[in-house]
């Protein structure tokens, strides 16, 4: 299974087309009436799960059983965004200046599920191992644990800034507050497991979220990076210290 996981970064003076792409974005895919799972979401401002979103950056995440028909080295042109999005969306990317990022990913383990999708619903279990790591841990929150939840990011999101072999990590979510995820690139197996199990306050947070069960429903994937290319805040993916598969 296959993912694509495409970063928009609006210039302030365009932020509002953010939250109305939301809106038309869902129609123009719709339209298209693809057998894909496809999320729409918004994004924190810290790399993480944030209270206060990032009104300039919103995100589009695909999967599909079938790895998508674009070019997966070069630049992202017009073409590309078509084919992953529709005309639509490519033209509106246009239109409002958008700074894009895409990763292009291969699911090679996971367990969870989002929205019941019958994609998600038998998740292959894969030997390939390849270094840097992506991985994405996506929960949605219960509504009484939503306070103990929120207490505890403070000390995580600390923690992941400063993360031993994290290249890259951005917060993201459909539903402010309620449905998070966070999508992060390590540069080994080994760096991702050393972070998420052995720094106490992140083993502590993983620990209450079981015991005291935060979350009605979640997903963890881990996959490899097929292709990374375009710029997300003035940086370019290429210098994130990626090496794509493919």
């Amino acid at each position: 299974m296959y993912v694509t996981f495409t970063i928009l970064n609006y210039p302030k003076y365009f932020f509002f087309a953010g939250f109305f792409s939301m809106v038309f974005f869902r129609i123009a895919l719709i339209s298209r009436g693809k057998k894909t799972f496809t999320k729409l979401m918004g994004t924190g401002r810290n790399g993480s799960f944030d209270l206060f979103p990032d009104f300039c950056q919103w995100t589009i995440m695909q999967f599909s059983d079938a790895l998508p028909p674009i070019s997966l080295s070069g630049d992202i042109d017009r073409d590309t965004i078509t084919h992953l999005h529709g005309n639509f969306i490519a033209s509106w990317i246009k239109l409002f200046k958008c700074e894009t990022g895409l990763f292009v990913l291969k699911i090679t383990q996971g367990h969870g599920n989002w929205d019941k999708s019958p994609l998600l619903s038998d998740i292959p279990e894969s030997a390939e191992v390849y270094q840097p790591v992506a991985v994405l841990t996506r929960a949605t929150i219960r509504l009484s644990k939503l306070p103990a939840f929120w207490k505890q990011v403070p000390y995580v999101n600390k923690k992941i800034a400063n993360a031993t072999g994290l290249l890259f990590s951005i917060g993201t979510g459909e539903v402010p507050l309620i449905k998070q995820a966070t999508f992060s690139i390590w540069q080994s197996i080994q760096a991702m497991k050393d972070y998420a199990y052995n720094d106490p306050d992140h083993l502590q947070a993983i620990q209450k979220t079981r015991k005291e069960k935060w979350y009605r429903e979640e997903l963890f994937l881990r996959m490899i990076i097929i292709s990374a290319k375009g710029s997300i805040k003035g940086r370019s993916v290429s210098n994130l210290g990626l090496k794509p598969v493919l």
